[in-house]
């Protein structure tokens, strides 16, 4: 699965014209814009690039014309990516971390990755 993710990210990752618009972990490829319009040339664009790839994708597994969805801890939606009220009241709601251990869980659920800027 990581050459897959490697070469997804080279097509449509961090660097490419279409980071600003496209969430891609293993087999999910999310695509969010503030328009229909705008997504509508966002779906295209990103398409083209796996056509010409040659990436092929399940149409029974894609879903299209959302506008919110709940994706790893996040809500991306109208142009935005935002992290989900739940994920935010669970850091409010971490007890204050007492050990070495528990500051590392709580790293674990506050701590940002690549998918969250």
């Amino acid at each position: 699965m990581s050459h897959y993710q490697r070469v997804m990210s080279s097509l449509i990752g961090e660097g490419t014209d279409h980071a600003g618009y496209v969430c891609n972990l293993l087999d999910d490829v999310l695509i969010f814009s503030e328009t229909f319009e705008e997504h509508l040339q966002h779906v295209d664009a990103v398409l083209t690039v796996m056509e010409n790839a040659k990436v092929f994708l399940n149409l029974s597994k894609c879903t299209f014309g959302f506008s919110e969805l709940k994706w790893m801890g996040h809500i991306l939606g109208r142009g935005e990516r935002k992290p989900s009220p739940e994920k935010v009241k669970d850091v409010q709601d971490y007890p204050e971390p007492e050990t070495v251990s528990e500051v590392r869980s709580l790293l674990g659920i506050v701590e940002p990755t690549k998918y969250d800027h």
